[in-house]
């Protein structure tokens, strides 16, 4: 197997660049951890649209920094217990100050994976966000405490009002471009 192979389709092919790639983190037998999980299916299936990918990861990898230059935005989602507001959306930096492994990085380090290998490669870097959902609980086989429940309605509102927002802005960009 070639490396190509391995690539997404959009960086093997001549496809063009797409416009957003929704990245949900958590593990949905985790209690709290399920909300990038359960926010990822909504906006599934609220705001599909051929220029927005979606996916859900348990943790990332280093591979997933091939990803990254086939999007010009990319926004992660993840249960935070650091996280003391209800939710808190950050544009995010590539963390050159932490050591890392090859398994379960942060956003953060998955762009210093990008920036160190992928990017001088004459792949464009994505403006990067993380959305943090403040949780508490993350017993496994347990479901949603009700605190992280209640920050799951609040970042869902948060998420459908901007999210439908930036797809009717692409429709009509494409309808007068």
């Amino acid at each position: 197997m070639t490396q190509a192979a391995n690539l997404p389709a959009c960086c093997i092919q001549n496809n063009p660049q797409k416009d957003l790639w929704v990245v949900a983190l958590g593990n949905d037998y985790r209690g709290d951890d399920a909300i990038g999980p359960m926010l990822i299916e909504r906006l599934q299936t609220h705001f599909a649209h051929p220029n927005i990918d979606y996916s859900w990861h348990y943790v990332l990898n280093i591979e997933d920094a091939l990803s990254l230059p086939c999007y010009s935005h990319v926004l992660f989602i993840d249960a935070s217990v650091k996280q003391r507001q209800t939710f808190e959306l950050e544009a995010l930096q590539a963390d050159l100050t932490t050591n890392m492994g090859s398994h379960a990085l942060t956003p953060a380090q998955l762009l210093q994976v990008f920036a160190l290998h992928v990017e001088n490669t004459e792949k464009a870097r994505p403006k990067v966000w993380q959305l943090k959902v403040s949780a508490r609980e993350f017993e496994l086989g347990s479901g949603l405490s009700p605190a992280a429940a209640q920050a799951l309605e609040q970042t869902w509102a948060f998420l459908s009002q901007g999210l439908g927002a930036y797809c009717a802005l692409m429709l009509l960009y494409r309808l007068f471009k």
